[in-house]
């Protein structure tokens, strides 16, 4: 086997570059261009159940924000839109083993994936993974598969009707 040395740029000729939007469509964390951040795009969901599938071992394609959006387009469409919270359930609940749980019953650490909306304030939720509750102190610790970061959150800020427990993949 000969071992061969190339210039980035003759490496470039010869491999299929990828540009930023594209590998976020794969990845997740694709924003619009409003500065406001992670909240104002549409993918939410879709990298949190590209989350939860790499957590349950991903699947061929699971692991992929993209391949999520795909499956909501081809079942609801306006994918590109994002989930429309009375979908939510029969999405998720279509491709994962999954519960609506009270939200006054987390406490501490969670074994398992718990996927939740909270509002923006812009009259639109953002979907996340709880990690850890407080009740003493009322507060949810928060995973985001969108930003990559972690946030605390105040318990009456989860919106109550959309609290998830995801046990497994379909």
């Amino acid at each position: 086997m000969k071992i061969c040395r190339l210039t980035f740029a003759a490496l470039a000729e010869q491999l299929e570059i990828v540009d930023s939007e594209e590998m976020r469509s794969y990845y997740g964390g694709y924003l619009t261009t409003n500065p406001d951040g992670p909240t104002d795009g549409y993918d939410c969901v879709y990298n949190s159940c590209a989350y939860v599938a790499n957590y349950y071992g991903g699947g061929e394609y699971g692991y992929e924000s993209g391949y999520w959006e795909g499956l909501y387009d081809s079942e609801y469409g306006n994918a590109n839109e994002g989930v429309d919270a009375a979908t939510l359930y029969n999405f998720l609940s279509s491709h994962f083993v999954v519960q609506q749980v009270d939200l006054s019953t987390l406490s501490g650490s969670l074994n398992v994936p718990i996927m939740c909306d909270y509002g923006t304030g812009s009259g639109v939720a953002h979907s996340v993974i709880i990690q850890y509750v407080d009740q003493n102190s009322q507060l949810a610790y928060l995973y985001d598969p969108t930003s990559g970061g972690a946030s605390i959150k105040p318990l009456s800020e989860i919106a109550a009707d959309r609290v998830f427990r995801i046990d497994g993949m379909l």
